[in-house]
């Protein structure tokens, strides 16, 4: 079991997250910029292990490569508290807890 995460896929688009098109004081075009699917690298919501020989955590069994890249990732939170992040897999917005 893991703690409840939202996940952007592939093709989603940021701007289904309601909570970004609000009108308030917090600044949410950084959170799109995290989110976004051009979006690479540490400091970005995007999960993504590529299982390519040039990739560093190639070698490490995936679990650990996920939990070391997940540690890299920097989650946009929603507004109930769970952290949302870019994926490289099919779907729209998509709940899991």
């Amino acid at each position: 079991e893991h703690s409840p995460v939202y996940t952007l896929g592939r093709g989603a688009d940021e701007n289904h997250l309601t909570f970004l098109n609000e009108k308030s004081e917090e600044n949410h075009e950084e959170s799109r910029q995290k989110l976004s699917r051009k979006a690479r690298g540490p400091g970005t919501a995007r999960l993504a292990v590529d299982r390519s020989s040039d990739d560093p955590y190639f070698h490490l069994p995936l679990d650990e490569a996920v939990d070391q890249l997940a540690q890299l990732a920097s989650p946009v939170m929603a507004p109930n508290g769970v952290p949302i992040y870019r994926v490289e897999r099919g779907g729209e917005v998509t709940f899991h807890g």
